[in-house]
């Protein structure tokens, strides 16, 4: 399941980032950004599916079950239930990211051609 968010593939939370990106450069005329992007990710799904036939196709090496931990089996089922909510309804995590970029967008940087006052130095 991660590894298809990673592809972003829908309803996931992978997908709702990239088409966020597709559609700002799709308003933008960033069709080169667009052809770049769909170019990647045909390759990384391409890398993320040989990784799923190892895990799910192949014949495993040492067919003994894994133990899992009750705390890792935990952290597994967070980070799932994360990535589908995320996918499913992003209209909160979305509104969080835009009201921090917005508090961010405040700040004041500083200018890169101030001039430092010399030192003196002795004498």
């Amino acid at each position: 399941l991660f590894l298809l968010s990673l592809a972003g593939v829908p309803p996931l939370a992978g997908f709702i980032g990239k088409l966020y990106i597709f559609v700002a450069a799709i308003k933008e005329g960033l069709y080169t950004l667009i052809t770049v992007g769909l170019i990647n990710i045909v390759i990384s799904m391409y890398y993320y599916l040989i990784v799923v036939k190892h895990m799910y196709i192949n014949e495993p090496i040492d067919p003994s079950p894994i133990r899992v931990s009750g705390p890792m089996k935990a952290v597994i089922y967070v980070g799932l239930a994360g990535t589908l909510v995320i996918g499913i309804y992003p209209q909160p995590f979305t509104d969080w990211v835009v009201d921090a970029t917005l508090m961010f967008s405040n700040f004041v940087t500083p200018s890169a051609t101030a001039v430092p006052s010399p030192v003196h130095v002795g004498g």
